[in-house]
């Protein structure tokens, strides 16, 4: 919980994006060049290649303003999921789950101005993470959640309240949830 909390995938990811968004054109078609290569060898590498490959070309493409994800809403529904499950387990206690849940809960709310703009950047960054832009069920859930009248999505206000109370506002690096006390 707290590597997704500092880092999660979206650091890993947000480093190769970039560098795919800088390489210079010329250079792009060499590299995908060279990914085509190893996915035709076969292999442990091709998997991974096969993903770099739908990575540079997403970004070159800026699908759905990949160039400008923060990738964070993957990394923060996977958080809160093992907050829940680790109460649930009892890892946790009950205190600790809810301020770890509020904590990212806050950092979301900054970074995203509702809940289709949280669907929307978590469906990307799943697929960034995963290396494809494949429809699977996290697609179907997310539209379910967005359309569904009796959706906690459409019936909790993005804007809560009790969010409201200040917290340190922290970007990139300093953003970390943590079940460490503070």
């Amino acid at each position: 919980m707290n590597h997704l909390g500092s880092e999660g995938h979206r650091h890993r990811l947000a480093l190769k994006l970039r560098y795919y968004a800088m390489i210079w054109r010329p250079a792009v078609a060499s590299m995908r060049e060279e990914l085509r290569a190893t996915i035709r060898e076969g292999g442990d590498e091709a998997e991974e290649a096969t993903a770099n490959l739908w990575r540079l070309d997403a970004v070159q493409a800026d699908l759905q303003g990949i160039r400008s994800s923060s990738l964070l809403a993957f990394d923060a529904a996977r958080g809160i999921m093992l907050a829940r499950d680790g109460l649930m387990l009892g890892w946790l206690e009950e205190d600790e789950a809810w301020a770890y849940i509020l904590d990212v809960a806050r950092d979301v709310r900054r970074s995203y101005a509702s809940w289709t703009a949280f669907g929307d950047d978590f469906v990307l960054s799943r697929n960034v993470w995963a290396g494809n832009g494949d429809p699977d069920v996290f697609d179907t859930v997310v539209a379910l959640l967005g359309r569904n009248a009796a959706s906690p999505w459409r019936t909790l206000a993005w804007d809560a309240g009790y969010l409201s109370v200040p917290a340190p506002v922290r970007t990139g690096a300093d953003l970390v949830w943590t079940l460490e006390r503070r």
